[in-house]
């Protein structure tokens, strides 16, 4: 898990499972990732979970009003991923996929230091840092689709420039 500045934002592997309450993955503060073949990017692995949830009970296991829909996960990321753990040398699933996208949102951060957990949102949820999934996989399946950590930086550097030019304009007045 990656925490951003918060204790309730952070990036989780979905699971994989269909569960009633998915567990961390599916909690409403949370960048659900599911897991794309490396080979195959833009769809998503078989055994990785698909959206929506439905959240029946709160964090404290009581039984919610009304059921909560929740659009998880929100983006994807390739898994297959080489390790140097002897005798595990590829590493599949939605926990090898999170940390690819931690590792875009890092960048990101990097760009832009001023970035809330709510704005890697905004960016990541617009769809202009992701690459869309294939047919037949919309964002209420596997979120807006593979991430581009190249895209978000650019969104981070973009917002970081206009910072710079209205703080420059401001002090101009």
């Amino acid at each position: 898990m990656f925490r951003l500045r918060s204790n309730q934002d952070f990036v989780a592997g979905f699971g994989n499972a269909i569960t009633l309450n998915a567990g961390v993955s599916s909690a409403k503060d949370v960048i659900a990732v599911a897991a794309a073949k490396w080979s195959t990017p833009t769809v998503p692995e078989s055994f990785s979970s698909r959206g929506p949830v439905t959240q029946y009970f709160n964090q404290n296991g009581v039984a919610l009003a009304n059921a909560e829909v929740r659009n998880k996960p929100e983006v994807m990321a390739p898994d297959g991923v080489a390790t140097t753990v002897q005798g595990f040398a590829a590493f599949y699933g939605t926990s090898a996929a999170a940390p690819a996208v931690a590792g875009a949102v890092a960048m990101a951060v990097s760009a832009y230091p001023a970035a809330t957990p709510a704005k890697i949102r905004e960016w990541i949820a617009s769809g202009n840092a992701t690459t869309s999934a294939a047919d037949g996989y919309g964002p209420t399946r596997v979120g807006t689709g593979l991430i581009q950590a190249d895209l978000l930086v650019g969104l981070a550097k973009a917002q970081a420039d206009t910072d710079a030019a209205a703080a420059a304009q401001s002090n101009n007045e």
